[in-house]
């Protein structure tokens, strides 16, 4: 099958402006890279952040998409890629004056951002892509026991008061034609046999989702001019790894790969998106929930990992993730934190697609 086959519907940019806290969506059929632009807007200064913030920036090619340091991005054929901007000075949770403080959390904010992934994901391609969180963190109640705050109407266009139901919690009825023939065909693995293959989802700090082993997913936080968020987001979606370059071919994978299921990149935003908004929400008002549930979803624990910092090589056994964000790598007996590094080596390797290990 080719890419063409699976190409995802049209994105449906008013679609997602309604049912999220977005205020613009920019699209480009080709760019060089979607945080790039991100950082030119904030530097040029014509985007006014009460009107024009937050901006979702997306791409069907990327000519030069990038990884963390000094590390490339390949967008293939298909995929998704979007960097979300950000004023966190206009940020403010419903009922507060004082704005959310994306800056203070930023060592949090990959981590939040893969957890957003790894739900949405998951819960569009039930029961085929599981987690191993007997909940998912960003649609549990809040610290105290009430659901957590939204963005604020102050932000929202329309003065929004509540959000309209997304995908695995509302029949896909009240889409767009395209988008509800999308859902339709996804949530069709909900009546896949127990011959059918399903796959584990998790995470690879510091802020990579890994399936079975392979990548689909990551993620690039970057402050820009005016101290605004880039938060830069690329997902392996309609694109096939045979497509790949050599030296990604065997670490990459696609959620088509994985499931024979198109993938609607509005769905998807949607879903994304809603827990995002979620995930800051968590981030100023319980930040110790974000690390806690990258914990458990951590797919490196008890494994041999290597680190890269610098020039410099660690080396040592998973422990899991702090609650402050940092990886735990136990060596020589001794427990240590790492908040920054390149993992570039983890034995034994994690399990590929097909396997029965889960991490």
């Amino acid at each position: 099958m080719t890419t063409s086959e699976f190409s995802p519907a049209p994105l449906r940019a008013e679609w997602i402006l309604e049912r999220t806290f977005l205020r613009k969506i920019e699209h480009h059929p080709e760019i060089d890279s979607t945080n790039n632009e991100a950082s030119r807007l904030a530097a040029s200064s014509s985007l006014d952040p009460t009107s024009e913030l937050p901006l979702l920036i997306v791409a069907d090619r990327q000519t030069h998409g990038r990884g963390r340091g000094q590390h490339r991005w390949w967008t293939g054929p298909g995929s998704l890629a979007c960097t979300l901007l950000l004023d966190p000075a206009h940020l403010r949770l419903a009922g507060r004056q004082a704005p959310v403080d994306l800056r203070a959390q930023s060592h949090l904010l990959g981590l939040a951002t893969t957890l957003a992934m790894i739900e949405a994901i998951s819960a569009l391609y039930k029961p085929r892509l599981q987690t191993a969180a007997s909940r998912p963190i960003l649609e549990s109640p809040g610290p105290h026991g009430g659901e957590v705050p939204m963005i604020g109407p102050s932000i929202v266009p329309g003065g929004r008061s509540a959000l309209p139901a997304i995908m695995g919690e509302k029949s896909p009825a009240d889409l767009p034609p395209q988008t509800a023939e999308s859902a339709n065909s996804v949530h069709s693995t909900q009546s896949i046999g127990p011959e059918t293959p399903r796959f584990m989802l998790g995470l690879h700090w510091p802020n990579d989702l890994i399936i079975d082993g392979r990548k689909v997913a990551g993620v690039l936080v970057e402050f820009v001019a005016q101290d605004w968020c880039a938060i830069g987001i690329g997902i392996n979606t309609n694109n096939t790894s045979a497509d790949a370059p050599p030296e990604v071919k065997n670490i990459a994978v696609s959620l088509r790969e994985l499931t024979g299921q198109r993938c609607d990149h509005s769905l998807l935003l949607v879903g994304l998106l809603r827990r995002l908004e979620r995930a800051f929400s968590l981030l100023e008002l319980s930040p110790e929930q974000i690390p806690r549930a990258a914990d458990r979803l951590c797919l490196q624990r008890n494994r041999s990992l290597r680190l890269q910092l610098g020039t410099q090589n660690v080396e040592g056994i998973c422990r899991g993730i702090a609650e402050d964000g940092a990886l735990l790598l136990e060596s020589a007996g001794k427990v240590e934190k790492f908040f920054s590094g390149h993992v570039v080596a983890t034995h034994p390797p994690l399990p590929f697609p097909g396997s029965a290990e889960e991490g």
